[in-house]
């Protein structure tokens, strides 16, 4: 693989930090940076199966309050990994020493979200920060692991300069076997024989990683080298990642007695359904009970946080995390002879997978149904989602389907445009002052449902209340006045669309100007001019990234003052490309604006050579989209 010029080396500039002081000008420390890597040095010494050390190290100079995180140490710990040290000291740039941290300067905190039941891990952290920039920090961190399951990775390039980067594997045991593979990097290291075997990589002058409007959030562009054993162990349980059947073969072990309902809870379970039910509705009817009689709760406790409760406890304490919950979802199935298997997946914004590359890939588990005529997927988190949905987190995901004989990697599937619907009817009326009085409603499907909901459910009304206004707010208004909103198919009949019903005033919603009045129509859906990815052609390196594709219908009616004719106005056109459809039409009748606004996004991702293409067709639509209708009296 051909390495991009943007992690070419810098044969320009540098400061040569051996001592403090003695520097070279060079282009990769011009400019304004946050911080900068003076070195990065990441130790994996692995003395068996049961036991290894990792350990890093880095000099960095911070330049000012955003750059402060890179300077502050912690180590994260589990049953598997335990801090041994954290060392601190941060210099002058002359490099005097200012301050030396001691142990007493440790800080502890669970390393889980506020929603966690239970958790055997915690983060052990150092605030290394000084009030004067810039300054240096100098540190080094050491934990013990037992087990190579969480095999550390590297990566060399941040969001600010790096000009030197280290990893060194240091095996002791060298019957241990290991795999790695490289992402946007071309990488070979230095390897030492003795009585240990030691291999080396280096990188240096890597230049500050720069992000790119609606670039994916995975790290999939940026430089990466992953480890992974051959063999690993989890207190007494062993498995492979020498293929992906290893690796479900390992976890159906860890799962297969968490199964099994005991005989009362079997028939409370074959009670929710009818036996003439069809195979989806008694998906349904199983998924709406465990949605409406369980809540998601973070529980990383067992090996590694991969092993789930049993279904019986999930059950009765009503209670569990992904796993948990899945694990009872395909157990009740089971009750109902409808065959369901668990499947690991990764996150999209989290994770980029890579199949050909057999390893601990995961952070998330769901479950899937195989039915005859089709395969019904389901989020086990989500309370609010029908059955057979998911979350555009985990679609288009490679996942390991968990099966009695071993796995399968599968891809689930990706929400179409009409899935993720908006429509809305809005009716106002313009005053002498520019006012709009308006009412309506919008509606939404799929992944657009799902937001809204998690605008609403849970939160203060406040907090609802100013959402709802920056969401119907015009971009030429001052503001709007939210007067009173409903709701409808927002806990309940999650199948339906969620239809939110408003009215209000927006202030200034029209300018006048002597005998004109001039005006956008659309309060729903417009795109600002700071849409379109802000990379020209030629700038842009990564292909452009969306949550998901989606499609919006709008239609807007608008009764004017008095007297006044249409002077100015967009073309009423449609404006079709591979990327999606943009339409607009309109009339006025009875001193009264119909005005009717379709977009379509036709795909959630844009591979960077059409990036030219897709950055003209959007800048057309948001041209269209800022056009005023002018009036004239």
């Amino acid at each position: 693989m051909e390495m991009r010029s943007i992690y070419g080396v810098i044969f320009l500039s540098v400061a040569l930090w051996g001592g403090f002081g003695t520097a070279q000008t060079v282009d990769i420390l011009s400019g304004s940076h946050d911080a900068i890597i003076l070195s990065d040095e990441t130790e994996f010494e692995v003395l068996g199966q049961g036991k290894a050390y990792v350990r890093y190290s880095r000099k960095v100079q911070i330049n000012n309050d955003e750059g402060k995180g890179y300077g502050i140490p912690g180590v994260s710990e589990n049953k598997f990994i335990k801090k041994k040290k954290i060392d601190v000291r941060i210099l002058s740039t002359d490099g005097e020493e200012l301050k030396k941290y001691k142990n007493s300067d440790i800080l502890k905190e669970d390393y889980s979200p506020g929603y966690s039941l239970y958790s055997d891990s915690r983060y052990q952290w150092i605030n290394s920060t000084w009030p004067k920039f810039p300054y240096v920090v100098e540190y080094s961190t050491e934990a013990e692991m037992s087990t190579l399951f969480f095999w550390p990775d590297w990566f060399p390039q941040k969001n600010v300069p790096v000009l030197s980067s280290s990893y060194k594997l240091v095996l002791r045991d060298t019957t241990v076997a290991f795999r790695t593979h490289a992402v946007n990097m071309e990488t070979s290291p230095k390897t030492i024989r003795s009585s240990s075997v030691s291999h080396i990589w280096n990188a240096a002058l890597l230049p500050a990683f720069e992000s790119e409007d609606y670039m994916s959030k995975n790290n999939s562009n940026r430089m990466i080298l992953y480890f992974t054993p051959e063999r690993f162990a989890l207190e007494n349980s062993f498995g492979h990642f020498r293929d992906w059947n290893g690796l479900a073969q390992w976890y159906r072990g860890l799962t297969a007695d968490r199964l099994i309902l005991p005989e009362l809870i079997r028939q409370e379970v074959a009670a929710l359904v009818n036996p003439d039910d069809d195979a989806k509705t008694k998906i349904s009817k199983l998924y709406a009970y465990l949605q409406n009689n369980s809540r998601y709760v973070s529980i990383d406790l067992g090996i590694g946080g991969w092993q789930p409760y049993s279904a019986q406890s999930v059950f009765e304490n009503k209670y569990g995390d992904c796993k948990d919950l899945s694990t009872l979802m395909v157990a009740m199935l089971d009750v109902v002879n409808i065959p369901a298997h668990l499947a690991l997946t990764p996150t999209r914004d989290a994770i980029n997978f890579i199949e050909e590359f057999p390893s601990n890939q995961f952070n998330h588990c769901i479950a899937v149904v195989p039915l005859p005529e089709d395969t019904v997927w389901l989020e086990c988190t989500a309370d609010y989602i029908p059955a057979g949905e998911l979350p555009y987190s985990v679609e288009g995901a490679k996942v390991l389907v968990v099966e009695a004989e071993g796995g399968k990697i599968i891809q689930t599937p990706v929400s179409r445009p009409e899935d993720n619907l908006m429509t809305s009817r809005t009716e106002g009326r313009i005053g002498e002052d520019g006012a709009l009085q308006m009412s309506g409603w919008f509606a939404t499907t799929g992944n657009r449902s799902s937001y809204v909901r998690g605008r609403f459910i849970g939160v203060e009304i406040e907090k609802q209340q100013d959402w709802l206004r920056s969401r119907l707010i015009s971009l030429s208004a001052s503001r709007f006045d939210l007067a009173e909103f409903t709701v409808e198919n927002l806990a309940e009949n999650v199948d339906q669309p969620c239809v939110v019903h408003f009215s209000g005033e927006m202030k200034n919603f029209a300018t006048r100007s002597a005998s004109r009045l001039f005006l956008s129509p659309n309060v729903i859906n417009q795109f600002s001019k700071k849409y379109p990815p802000e990379e020209s052609p030629d700038e842009r390196k990564f292909s452009v990234s969306f949550n998901y594709a989606f499609e919006d219908a709008d239609t807007v009616y608008i009764s004017l003052p008095p007297g006044y004719a249409l002077e100015a106005a967009p073309p009423q056109e449609t404006i079709e490309s591979e990327f999606g459809t943009y339409r607009i039409e309109y009339e006025l009748a009875d001193n009264r604006l119909r005005y009717l606004r379709q977009f379509r996004l036709e795909t959630r991702e844009i591979p960077l050579e059409k990036y030219a293409a897709y950055r003209e067709f959007i800048s057309e639509v948001v041209k269209r989209d800022n056009m005023q209708f002018v009036f004239k009296r």
